[in-house]
Formats: C-alpha cells, sequence, structure tokens
C-alpha cells in the first residue's frame, strides 16, 4: 500500500499542459510533482537525479524516437508507472505500446480532475485508461497479466535463447547459420520456432519479449 505520497514527473513539450497538470494535482495532499520536462534529454536528466511513481508522458517530446524512448524510459526507471499522454491512439498501437513498457493511456482532452485519479489508479491497479467508447478494449492492452518464469511461460531452448540474441546484432541468417555450425534453414526453424513460442508475429515482436525478460539490453 502506498503510504508516502505519489511522486509524479510530467514530461510534455508545451508549457501550457505542464502548468495545467501541475494546476490540477496542486490540491492532492496523496502527489507530488517531483518534476517536469519539456524535452527527452531534459526528461532523462530528471531520471538520473529522481525516482518517480508515476511518468505522465508525451511521446512527442521534441528529440523523442517514440517507442525507443518509451523503453529508454522504462529502463531508466523501472519502478515507475508510465501512462502515455495523447489525444487518441489507434489499440493496436497502444498494444505495441504496451509491450514496450506503458502502464495506460490518458487522453489530453480529460477533465482536470481525471488527473489526480489516473495516477492513484495505475499505482492502485497497475493501470489506467480514459474513459473513452472501446475503453474495455483498450483496458485488456494494458490490464496486468500474472507473470511467471522464462521457462514455464515460454520455454525456450538454449540454442533458441542463442539465437535470439544474435538475430538483434545485425547478422544475416547466413552469418548466424555460419557462426553457429548450422544450416540457414535450420536457423529460419529456430526463429519460427521462437515466433511460435514467444507469440510474436514479426523481429519486433522477439524484440520486445527479449527486452521484458532481459535477454537482450539497449544500446
Amino acid at each position: 500500500m502506498q503510504t508516502s505520497p505519489i511522486r509524479v514527473l510530467i514530461a510534455d513539450e508545451y508549457d501550457i499542459y505542464r502548468a495545467g497538470f501541475k494546476a490540477a494535482l496542486k490540491k492532492a495532499q496523496d502527489i507530488q510533482v517531483i518534476g517536469e520536462a519539456g524535452t527527452t534529454p531534459a526528461l532523462f536528466a530528471l531520471l538520473e537525479t529522481t525516482q518517480p511513481d508515476v511518468i505522465f508522458l508525451d511521446l512527442a517530446l521534441p528529440r523523442s524516437k517514440g517507442i525507443k524512448t518509451l523503453l529508454q524510459v522504462s529502463r531508466a526507471a523501472p519502478a515507475a508507472k508510465i501512462l502515455l499522454l495523447g489525444y487518441s491512439m489507434e489499440t493496436s498501437l497502444l498494444e505495441t505500446l504496451s509491450k514496450a513498457g506503458a502502464n495506460g493511456y490518458l487522453s489530453k482532452t480529460a477533465e482536470i480532475k481525471e488527473v489526480a485519479n489516473a495516477a492513484r489508479s495505475v499505482i492502485s491497479q497497475g493501470y489506467y485508461v480514459s474513459d473513452s467508447d472501446n475503453q474495455p478494449e483498450i483496458e485488456s492492452v494494458f490490464r496486468p497479466f500474472t507473470i511467471t518464469p522464462l521457462r514455464t511461460r515460454c520455454p525456450l531452448t538454449d540454442k533458441e535463447v542463442t539465437v535470439l540474441r544474435i538475430f538483434f546484432q545485425e547478422q544475416t541468417t547466413r552469418d548466424i547459420a555460419s557462426s553457429l555450425s548450422l544450416s540457414p534453414r535450420t536457423v529460419e526453424s529456430i526463429r519460427d520456432k521462437i515466433k511460435f513460442k514467444t507469440g510474436s508475429r514479426n523481429l519486433a515482436g522477439m524484440a520486445f519479449f527479449a527486452l521484458k525478460n532481459g535477454l537482450i539490453r539497449l544500446q
């Protein structure tokens, strides 16, 4: 149970939005705004010196690289809950952002009172989404699931883990096959098995799985 104030960090390009968020949270005795950032470099500078519980993040920040920035934020602040800010997002995109570390979505058209409720809810239940016509569908994207150990949830063999890691070293299938003394067809078969076991449709899905399970790291 959260006993100390919820520490909030606001990352948005526009002063008026950051001021609005601070005004919305000012009267909440259980919430403390510990920093604000208007650019991506400023955000990462804050994350080096603060430990937020909740990060309100607009991925349209200057010098942001979208999903890569989200992945880096979730790595820099692994204990923080990340609520994305925006006007509207497709459910398919939100699914990708959820895999990259987002814990919910807050519309920039939300009422002021919703800001504090979002911060409290993402801490208490692990996710939060703004009211919308397809709210149940969006909630299903962010609702936490029980995480079991890697080899129980997805029993990759040692060889499959090795191939998964090498795939993200920018080597061709032929290069991978040569380094592991396998045929290219065998490497392709292993890749297909990894995709099946991790529930991935493509290399991006495999990358999210590997990052979330600590099998690869961002450079």
